[in-house]
């Protein structure tokens, strides 16, 4: 017998959990530049989403602008919070539409690009923290 895809509710809930993660990830991203940029607490009693989407968005097209950091980090940045956004749109639009499964793979594969940004911008701060010791020597 082949493997049952999970029950769509289900499915969606999980994509719900993953993108509350990838929402903290982003805010941690944005929490240790040099300016700190601070998204609303993602709490499910007092969390405002229209609030934190045009948050999110206006870091992503302002304030990223006006942090000192290389062009390749502030990027990355950008582009995992466009993956974000782009996520929470398809999720909301599958909850009117339907959970067509490539709309549930599309969710899926937006939340593991955040990740695989997340990684680079942690890679890349970590070796910046490499090139400040060695220059201190």
């Amino acid at each position: 017998m082949a493997d049952e895809l999970p029950d769509p509710e289900e499915r969606m809930e999980q994509l719900l959990k993953a993108l509350s993660s990838a929402y903290a990830l982003a805010s941690k991203h944005l929490q240790e530049l040099p300016l700190p940029i601070g998204l609303p607490p993602m709490e499910e009693d007092a969390w405002d989403l229209v609030t934190a989407i045009t948050a999110m968005d206006r870091a992503r097209t302002v304030l990223l602008n006006e942090e000192p950091i290389d062009p390749m980090p502030r990027d990355f940045l950008r582009r995992l919070l466009t993956e974000w956004l782009v996520a929470w749109d398809l999720w909301a639009f599958t909850k009117i539409a339907g959970p067509a499964p490539w709309r549930l793979e599309g969710i899926e594969l937006a939340v593991r690009r955040i990740i695989q940004i997340s990684g680079l911008l942690d890679l890349d701060i970590d070796l910046d923290a490499e090139d400040d010791e060695s220059s201190e020597e």
